[in-house]
Order: structure tokens, then sequence, then C-alpha cells
């Protein structure tokens, strides 16, 4: 079975993917263009086997952008709930078993450096 594949949690997904290849945790790439192509061969393979999809250069830039739409939503929300937001008190690797302590310290710190802060605003 497919390892690596870019976290999509099901909260946030229109497709379902096993807790097995979700297990690698892609947040720390700062843009889905730096996203590996192997990895989204694997979201692509994963969603034909899913929903029966014909297997066009079309359907798979539409499914592969949704993904990465996904994919920054996530990160946003992480940012905006658990470093900026309401639950800053609280750690998000409770809610999201794939995401290990060190992933998340290393994600938080690139979103509280100066660079990134003034890029968000």
């Amino acid at each position: 079975m497919i390892n690596l594949i870019v976290t999509i949690p099901l909260q946030i997904s229109h497709f379902s993917l096993s807790r097995e290849r979700r297990s690698k945790s892609f947040i720390l790439i700062d843009d889905w263009d730096h996203v590996p192509k192997t990895v989204k061969n694997q979201i692509w393979q994963s969603v034909q086997v899913t929903y029966d999809v014909l297997n066009s250069n079309l359907l798979r830039t539409k499914w592969i952008s949704f993904a990465g739409e996904r994919w920054k939503g996530f990160k946003t929300d992480l940012t905006s709930r658990y470093i900026c937001g309401p639950l800053s008190d609280r750690n998000p690797c409770e809610k999201y078993q794939f995401l290990d302590e060190g992933t998340w310290q290393a994600f938080k710190e690139r979103r509280l450096n100066p660079v990134f802060q003034a890029k968000r605003k």
C-alpha cells in the first residue's frame, strides 16, 4: 500500500484516505508546487481507486488542485485556530493523530517567524 500522501484530514476532505496513508505530514512544505510529484500521483491513484474515476489529465488536474486547496486550507486553519486563535492553548496533535509533536513545533515556529507574519498580513 502507498505510504506517502499529503495530509488531508477526513473532516475537511471529500474523499476518504486511510489512516496509514495519511501518516506522513507535509505541512512543513511551504507551497503546493513543492509537494513531490510522487505524492500528487499517489493522491490521484487514491482518487481513482476510491471513486472509479476515468484516467484523464483534466480530471487529474482538477482533483490535484482540489487536494492542494484542502491542504492549504488545513494549514491556514491550524494557524488561525491553534497558533493565533482561540485554541492557542491547545495542541492539535491531540485532535489530529497523524501530527507528531516535532512536526507541530516546526510548523508553529515557521508560522511565528516574522517573515511569515509579514506575508500573512
